[in-house]
């Protein structure tokens, strides 16, 4: 059985993270599983909610950025098989009997569904369909060449990221990698039957500082390959993102009818949302040396 290794960052050590980890310890079977939380938690990181000689705390200072700590534990994974996650994720009890069983295939990364598992709230399904609107089920098996992946539930094998350690050894941005193994000629593939549930963040106003600094660390990180030019080229661009985004949402949603209401009773959030995440992108290619 080869072992899994399932890798996530946090900035808070609480009820969020124990839930999580509580799920992953329970798989069926848990053999050769291994679970890296790295935190920016700072001197004072109180223990893991959890104990098991299964799960490894790495903590950092606080503020250290996301891309920084999940660069760390991916460093640290020693799995055939690993796994990028959230604290705020819940995982079925064969969820990792499954993920063994689609790795068999060669794929160049692997993703899953995700289901809410939140607070029937507007703010929760408003944060909730910003990020996992695209995974949300019911959804089918999808092969492509093109990766549309959640960035909490999706998963390489070991090789894969030795072969593109060069892409995120400054920090673990989901989109580059995909797109530098989409660039190498990588398949990926969307598994409906590999399933979590994610509890989505309560307060919009946080979520909304929190995706306008993943879209700064994004464009950043993607600005490091671009010409002068290319750079201007988004920076002139960017009053157009934000209907951009706000459109790929709602398209993304549309087609799941029983979703249809909640999408729309959403957009007035969701387009403060990727107004913040475009603010965060300009920041970040403004500010890319």
């Amino acid at each position: 059985m080869c072992r899994v290794s399932v890798v996530l960052a946090t900035s808070e050590i609480g009820p969020a993270l124990a839930r999580c980890l509580t799920s992953l310890l329970e798989q069926d079977p848990a053999d050769n599983l291994e679970i890296i939380v790295a935190a920016a938690a700072g001197e004072d990181a109180p223990r893991l909610p959890v104990a098991s000689s299964a799960v490894r705390l790495l903590n950092f200072p606080k503020r250290t950025p996301k891309p920084e700590l999940l660069k760390e534990a991916l460093l640290r994974a020693g799995g055939e098989i690993v796994a990028v996650t959230d604290p705020n994720c819940c995982f079925p009890p064969h969820w990792a009997e499954r993920l063994r069983r689609a790795h068999r295939f060669e794929f160049a990364a692997i993703g899953g569904a995700v289901a809410y598992g939140g607070d029937k709230t507007l703010t929760g399904w408003a944060c909730f369909l910003a990020d996992y609107g695209p995974f949300l089920p019911p959804e089918s098996r999808r092969i492509s060449t093109s990766p549309l992946l959640a960035g909490n539930h999706i998963s390489y094998k070991r090789n894969a990221l030795g072969e593109t350690s060069d892409c995120w050894q400054s920090g673990y941005i989901k989109t580059l990698l995909l797109q530098e193994l989409e660039r190498r000629g990588g398949r990926f593939l969307f598994e409906p039957e590999l399933i979590l549930h994610y509890t989505p963040e309560r307060d919009p106003w946080r979520f909304a500082r929190q995706y306008y600094a993943n879209g700064c660390d994004f464009a950043a990180a993607r600005a490091k390959s671009f010409s002068t030019i290319q750079r201007l080229g988004h920076i002139v661009s960017a009053p157009l993102l934000p209907a951009l985004l706000l459109l790929r949402r709602i398209r993304a949603v549309w087609p799941k009818r029983e979703h249809r209401w909640r999408i729309l009773r959403a957009v007035p959030l969701i387009a403060i949302f990727v107004l913040c995440w475009s603010a965060g992108e300009l920041a970040g290619y403004v500010r890319a040396r």
